[in-house]
C-alpha cells in the first residue's frame, strides 16, 4: 500500500490490535476495552457494566475475529485477576478462567485460550473459550513466577496451536525462553536467551517450528523449539530491540 491521508480514529491509551480479518480496532482507554471499525465508527465498550480496570495488554482475539478474551484487575491490585470472553457486541460474556488469572491468548485454532494463573490453578494454563477443559501445561506451585507474559500482550502460540512460548523463572537458571508442548508438557529451555518486554518468541508463520527470538546482547537469532538449528542473524553483533517476520 503506498502513503495515505492519517487519520485519527479513537483516543487511546494503549496500542490498538487489529483483528485478524482487518475490519476492526481494539483498544483500551481509561481502564475499559473498547472496540471499533477500522473508520473509527461503531464504537463500544466491551466492559461496560464491569467495575475493575482492564489490565494493560490483557487481551486477545479470536481467530475469527468475533470475539476477545481479557483480563480485568480491581484497583490494580494483581490477586482480583479475572479472565473474560465476550461476543464483539458486548453480548455473552462470561467468566472462563478461575481467580488470580491473567494475560489470556487465544490459540491460532481457535479451540483453547492460554492464561496465567497465580493462585488456584498456579501455572500456565489452558482452557476453552466456553471455560471447561481447564488443563495445566506447566505447574508452577511453588517454583516461579512468570513475567513478560507479552508478544504484545500474549504468550507466544506456535502456527499450529501445538506449543507456546514464553519468558519464566525457574530456580538454577533463572529467566530464559522457554517453550512448552501443549500435549506432552515437555518444556524446553533456551539458554542465554533474552527479552525486552515484547519478544517473547515470535513463530515463524511458515510452521517451520522456528522462532526468532533475543540472545545475549539483543542479538536477533532463529532456533527451533527443541533448541537445536540457533544461529545468529547478523555476523557482527547488532543489538535489536524490536523485530517481526515478513508474511
Amino acid at each position: 500500500p503506498g502513503a495515505g491521508p492519517v487519520k485519527s480514529v479513537a483516543d487511546c491509551q494503549t496500542v490498538p490490535r487489529w483483528s485478524p480479518d482487518g475490519t476492526k480496532l481494539l483498544f483500551m482507554q481509561a481502564g475499559k476495552l473498547f472496540v471499533c471499525n477500522s473508520d473509527g465508527s461503531g464504537l463500544r465498550d466491551l466492559s461496560v457494566g464491569i467495575s475493575p480496570l482492564v489490565i494493560h495488554g490483557g487481551y486477545s482475539w479470536s481467530p475469527d475475529s468475533r470475539r476477545v478474551a481479557y483480563c480485568t484487575l480491581n484497583n490494580y491490585n494483581i490477586w482480583t485477576g479475572r479472565c473474560w470472553v465476550v461476543n464483539i457486541d458486548g453480548s455473552n460474556r462470561k467468566q472462563i478462567c478461575p481467580s488470580n488469572s491473567l494475560f489470556p491468548s487465544w490459540s491460532p485454532d481457535g479451540t483453547k485460550i492460554a492464561f496465567l494463573g497465580y493462585g488456584n490453578p498456579n501455572g500456565i494454563c489452558t482452557v476453552d473459550p466456553d471455560g471447561n477443559n481447564l488443563d495445566y501445561l506447566l505447574d508452577l506451585r511453588g517454583v516461579g513466577w512468570l513475567s513478560y507474559v507479552y508478544q504484545s500482550g500474549h504468550f507466544g502460540w506456535s502456527p499450529d496451536s501445538r506449543k507456546l512460548s514464553f519468558f519464566l523463572y525457574l530456580p538454577g537458571d533463572g529467566w530464559l525462553m522457554r517453550v512448552v508442548d501443549c500435549s506432552s508438557k515437555a518444556l524446553t529451555s533456551l539458554p542465554q536467551s533474552m527479552t525486552n518486554g515484547e519478544n517473547m518468541g515470535i513463530w515463524a508463520p511458515d510452521g517451520s517450528d522456528e522462532l526468532l527470538i533475543l540472545g545475549t546482547g539483543y542479538n536477533p537469532e532463529l532456533v527451533h523449539s527443541d533448541g537445536s538449528g540457533r544461529r545468529k542473524l547478523f555476523k557482527d553483533p547488532t543489538p535489536v530491540y524490536s523485530f517481526d517476520w515478513v508474511q
